[in-house]
């Protein structure tokens, strides 16, 4: 027997976009058909004029938690990633203290546990003074090794070649990802400098990171999605003038 059905929705699977019926059976997708079935104890979600499609993975969130919850908590950063169809988050390391040790991914990894509403990894900070934490930080979970070269605070940038190597070195041998941003806080003072020397008044003429010529567009979404996480499945409808709330009817494929 089928539990629930999401109904009329515009799968995408493999390659196409079809107008489908999603069967879920034990929290399991059991079969994709038209027109399937349902009785009295079916629970049907009406998906018509909604995509139904692979939650989207962000490997790149700023949700400053724990110690700056002022900015962004992993409560409200995962509500506004589940309400766009996002399913999967990777927390970034400045935090307060920054993820550089192992005792301080715990804290933060504590802190997503409670209050996460979607999947969730967390990235580590290589800086000058914690080669040595890297391995610890590594079996600890930690998803990447993030570190600047540059626009950053002095803690958190990497300024010697050799500490450069050791890093990459450490993420080869441990076969993790490196991220390195490759900001330069020269090259940002110049662009603010010349962008303001042309009569940009605008937020990009004077931003205290690199700059570049090009202002950054904003849209908004007014609805978005069924979508199903990963290897998952979920129904939301999403208005961008509401607040974000938990995603619900989160299942699994068969």
């Amino acid at each position: 027997m089928i539990d629930c059905i999401v109904r009329g929705g515009n799968v995408v699977t493999g390659g196409a976009v079809q107008t489908l019926d999603v069967g879920i059976r034990d929290g399991r997708i059991a079969c994709i058909g038209e027109s399937l079935p349902a009785d009295s104890a079916t629970l049907v979600l009406d998906a018509t004029g909604l995509l139904v499609m692979p939650g989207l993975v962000d490997v790149h969130v700023h949700l400053r938690d724990p110690g700056l919850e002022h900015k962004e908590d992993f409560h409200s950063g995962t509500c506004a990633a589940a309400a766009s169809g996002i399913t999967t988050v990777v927390a970034q390391p400045n935090t307060n203290p920054a993820i550089t040790t192992p005792e301080a991914f715990a804290r933060a990894r504590a802190s997503g546990e409670r209050r996460a509403v979607v999947d969730f990894g967390i990235s580590a900070a290589a800086t000058e003074d914690n080669l040595a934490h890297l391995d610890a930080l590594v079996d600890a979970g930690a998803f990447s090794i993030d570190f600047p070269l540059g626009g950053s605070g002095a803690a958190l940038t990497v300024r010697s070649n050799a500490t450069l190597v050791a890093i990459l070195q450490a993420a080869a041998r441990r076969g993790v990802v490196a991220t390195v941003y490759t900001g330069d806080a020269e090259i940002g003072a110049a662009m603010r400098e010349r962008l303001q020397a042309a009569g940009r008044r605008d937020g990009l003429a004077y931003a205290t990171l690199p700059a570049t010529d090009r202002a950054p567009r904003v849209s908004a979404t007014t609805s978005v999605v069924v979508t199903f996480p990963g290897r998952s499945w979920m129904a939301r409808r999403v208005d961008a003038s509401a607040r974000p709330r938990t995603a619900a009817h989160t299942v699994s494929p068969g």
